[in-house]
């Protein structure tokens, strides 16, 4: 018995590893979705951190939300900083830890993220990666101007990605050179992306499409939206919008929670790779500061 569960977190382990090797950061999970309607002026931010415990959750007796002091709506049109944390975990091991930045100065913002590994996964590759994006504050919602992300221990698989949205062109650099493609309208990288959600409404979509940058490519995606939903992070049960990808020719799809009494933030994203394995980033802190 012993011989087995000791196979079975190995296993576990080692396909850990193989997610750190090949360095697929969830983050890719997270998409753009452009808004063409400009946003209504929000209410007067509070003139302090907006705690937590004192977010909107579900009471899980009742399915109803809590009786607790409601935020106004938290969109990125007052200048404010947000600070986050995800663990990534895989059948329920944990594998990387998150830290991450938002700031907002006038018309322009700037997102850190720090992705290091953690427990056995740090054992067999302590990797670490640092993605940066920054860029401007349109009434659309955020327009990137450069993304790079680097590793500490693979810094062949850095890239990098320059926009320039007057020649409607982007400039991708990895490994293997540098390459100037066509660059979509809204198209976001894969952290404005994740901040891109608190610019939109999507109560009365159905279904999206939308462009995103790795940093070596431009792919677009096609989700699912399902209001009315349930998500459950350390932080509590919320009610949620869920975003699915359409199916593919194998496993491979991803999943979206964004909560909308949040300013849509997402709590949690689920990848499942070609081979049906599944890698969960949740949200296990949340700190909103308006200035």
């Amino acid at each position: 018995m012993i011989k087995k569960l000791m196979h079975v977190h190995l296993s576990n382990i080692m396909y850990a590893r193989l997610y750190l090797t090949r360095g697929r950061n969830i983050f890719w999970l997270l998409t753009s979705l452009a808004s063409t309607t400009p946003l209504a002026a929000p209410p007067a931010p509070p003139a302090t951190p907006i705690p937590i415990e004192n977010l909107p959750a579900v009471n899980p007796a009742n399915n109803k939300l809590a009786q607790v002091p409601v935020s106004p709506p938290l969109y990125f049109t007052n200048i404010y900083s947000v600070q986050a944390q995800y663990h990534v975990l895989f059948q329920g091991l944990k594998i990387v830890t998150m830290t991450e930045n938002f700031t907002r100065n006038q018309n322009t913002y700037h997102i850190e993220n720090h992705s290091v590994a953690t427990g056995f996964a740090a054992m067999l590759k302590p990797e670490k990666i640092h993605t940066v994006s920054t860029g401007i504050v349109t009434a659309n919602g955020l327009r990137p101007t450069a993304y790079s992300q680097t590793r500490k221990l693979d810094p062949q698989r850095n890239v990098y990605a320059d926009f320039n949205w007057d020649a409607q062109t982007v400039m991708l650099k990895d490994k293997s050179g540098t390459l100037t493609v066509p660059l979509p309208a809204g198209t976001q990288d894969r952290l404005s992306s994740m901040y891109q959600f608190l610019h939109l409404s999507l109560k009365e979509a159905t279904t999206h499409t939308f462009s995103m940058t790795n940093g070596n490519k431009i792919t677009d995606y096609v989700y699912n939206i399902m209001p009315n939903q349930s998500v459950t992070t350390p932080l509590g049960t919320f009610v949620a919008t869920y975003l699915s990808s359409l199916p593919q020719n194998n496993s491979r799809r991803s999943e979206i929670w964004i909560v909308p009494e949040h300013g849509n933030f997402p709590y949690k994203m689920i990848l499942t790779d070609s081979d049906g394995k599944k890698f969960t980033q949740v949200l296990t802190k949340l700190k909103i500061t308006p200035h």
